[in-house]
């Protein structure tokens, strides 16, 4: 049968209903908007710069990062009123705006994304230890054959950024992005970076530990002392760096046979911790450092298939921590640490942020904070909207594209009437009932 397209002349229709949603939760729980049209106010007659920064924010929920995606936006919402905007801007307006602003900005959508963790009580689920882990890792963006401002060589071998992540709880809530040039170093500046965000999760977690959670790059004495300082513990990846490896490795051969651990045939395993203490100069102070080391040397004689090795291949691992556990429970808890790559790859794939859209450093700065804003509606969407959703499978959290699929993407018809304005959606429509759900729980209607 032949499928014949025609054009409505009267029925309007949207594709993107679920973005007045995102405009009424930017609302509801932040003052951005109201915020940066008091702070920063411009000719009558001009869109003002909360509603550019508003309108760019439902933008990177839909997950695009470009600056001409903001035109589309007005034929997925039709009206400025759902996000609660006086007028939308045009990309070229964003893009000044953004540039001429950024640094300025800065402040307001890093209290924004406290706001909307804080007032929406966002869920904050702890490891079985009961602390809250909040993960801190570097993620570099890939920006090759371009020259924008502040790219450089990366460790990932690409010319980029480098920027730094905090995520927290279990379902990686995220509270800060900060972007850094691609050449600087993965320490290099991170002990404020821990002192913001370990303030605002602080504020988050009801007065529960905190378990802070980083890689080999930032294993430093002032890390150690910053948490110690900040009530809060730490579990990072030692770099041995020019240390000596046998060591540990005939340490761990004097351990007594029953101590070692035989994952399969061919390979063992052995645990053992040692309490240790440094000296680290910390806020222009000498200030002692007490931790402890979980060391893990593995020995193979034959390789995952049963093959015989010529020689015993012999692995050491380390930990630098201030948990007071078994030492195969600090090894599984910091494996877990790898779920942050995939809030990597959410921020960086799913909304468009691995390619950043400017060529000043600052604007692109200010990208990203605003990202983590996106983000983070978004996974509040996930996790209220989508649980015990019978036509999805059961899981911990959402992934952000599925949000944006089910949730923001959805059609809807618009309807006119006595002065307000409606969505009207379809029968089957599966998505109703969870948006009707996070409108009661957003809105309170």
């Amino acid at each position: 049968m032949e499928i014949k397209f025609i054009k409505s002349e009267k029925m309007e229709l949207v594709g993107g209903a679920g973005l007045a949603l995102v405009g009424q939760i930017l609302n509801r729980c932040t003052t951005l908007g109201k915020d940066l049209t008091r702070q920063f106010p411009k000719r009558t007659g001009a869109v003002p710069t909360g509603d550019v920064a508003l309108a760019y924010v439902a933008t990177l929920c839909t997950g695009k990062s470009d600056f001409e995606a903001v035109s589309t936006l007005e034929d997925k919402v039709l009206a400025p009123e759902s996000l609660g905007l006086q007028a939308f801007p045009s990309p070229v307006t964003v893009r000044q705006r953004l540039d001429e602003g950024a640094d300025l900005y800065m402040p307001y959508v890093q209290k924004a994304t406290g706001d909307l963790l804080r007032k929406s009580k966002a869920p904050i689920t702890a490891l079985s230890t009961g602390h809250v882990a909040l993960d801190v890792d570097v993620t570099p963006l890939d920006n090759s054959n371009s020259k924008k401002e502040g790219i450089g060589w990366t460790y990932k071998q690409f010319e980029g950024y480098a920027p730094i992540a905090a995520y927290l709880g279990e379902e990686g809530w995220a509270l800060g992005f900060e972007l850094r040039e691609g050449t600087q170093h993965s320490q290099k500046e991170t002990p404020a970076f821990l002192a913001r965000v370990s303030a605002l999760a602080k504020k988050l977690v009801s007065g529960r530990r905190i378990l802070l959670r980083m890689d080999s790059g930032n294993d430093a004495l002032e890390n150690y002392a910053l948490a110690a300082e900040e009530g809060i513990d730490y579990l990072v990846k030692h770099n041995w760096r020019t240390e000596n490896l046998e060591v540990w490795a005939d340490k761990a051969a004097g351990m007594p046979e029953s101590a070692w651990s035989h994952p399969r045939e061919g390979k063992r395993v052995v645990r053992f911790s040692e309490r240790m203490e440094r000296t680290v100069k910390f806020k222009g102070e000498e200030r002692v450092v007490r931790y402890r080391m979980v060391v893990e040397v593995s020995e193979r004689t034959t390789d995952a298939k049963g093959n015989a090795l010529l020689l015993p291949l012999v692995g050491v691992d380390a930990w630098i921590t201030s948990l007071d556990l078994p030492e195969a429970d600090v090894v599984a808890i910091y494996r877990d640490h790898g779920t942050s790559e995939q809030f990597h790859s959410e921020m960086k794939g799913e909304l468009d942020l691995e390619r950043l859209p400017s060529g000043k450093f600052m604007t692109n700065a200010l990208i990203l904070e605003m990202g983590v804003l996106a983000y983070n509606v978004l996974r509040l969407m996930g996790q209220i909207g989508l649980k015990g959703y019978k036509q999805r499978h059961e899981s911990k959290r959402r992934r952000i594209r599925t949000v944006i699929q089910e949730l923001l993407c959805v059609a809807a018809r618009v309807v006119h009437h006595a002065g307000q304005v409606a969505y009207k959606f379809g029968r089957t429509c599966l998505a109703f009932d969870r948006l009707v759900l996070l409108r009661a729980h957003f809105c309170g209607a």
